[in-house]
């Protein structure tokens, strides 16, 4: 079998760029945060391509976050494009790129919280219901005070808080 000496070349460049990245061969299960958590599989492939402009994003990055591939900053503010945040979410460019989430969407998983949000608090800003009891991490914050991350968690401790356990009370009449 004949070995390509290019292919080779192009393999361990991209594994020292992870390496040398910080960015880990582990399975992304044990270092992400939140139950659940599956990064995007386009990652891997977005990061392991050229940044023709050295601004932090790949060239395939910077299409899809609408910058320019051949200026390091597109525009023109002082910041490289790596290091903006297109969509006001509190993450950088290359930090959505990494985690998978969308550049031009505050909210990649339309659950009410911000990308930044979500990874602030430890929870999959890919999943809008990252501990899979059927409420959105929006509503489960904003709206029952519970921990998104725990299925069985509510303000009170008790559960109480989840919508299926409520009952109606009719209104008393106190005349």
């Amino acid at each position: 079998m004949k070995t390509n000496p290019r292919l080779m070349i192009s393999t361990i460049t991209i594994l020292g760029f992870l390496l040398g990245a910080g960015l880990s061969t582990t399975p992304a299960s044990a270092a992400a945060p939140g139950p659940n958590w599956q990064p995007a599989q386009k990652s891997f492939l977005l990061a392991s391509g050229i940044d023709s402009d050295h601004d932090g994003l790949t060239d395939a990055q910077e299409r899809l976050c609408g910058t320019n591939p051949k200026l390091a900053d597109s525009n023109r503010n002082g910041l490289p494009d790596g290091l903006e945040d297109t969509d006001h979410d509190g993450l950088s460019n290359s930090r959505e790129a990494s985690l998978g989430t969308g550049c031009k969407t505050k909210d990649t998983d339309h659950d009410g919280l911000s990308d930044g949000a979500e990874i602030s608090r430890g929870i999959n800003p890919l999943n809008k219901d990252s501990d899979g009891d059927g409420r959105s991490d929006g509503d489960e914050i904003n709206k029952y005070h519970s921990n998104p991350s725990s299925p069985d968690s509510s303000s009170s401790g008790s559960s109480s808080s989840h919508p299926e356990n409520e009952t109606e009370h009719p209104e008393s009449d106190h005349h």
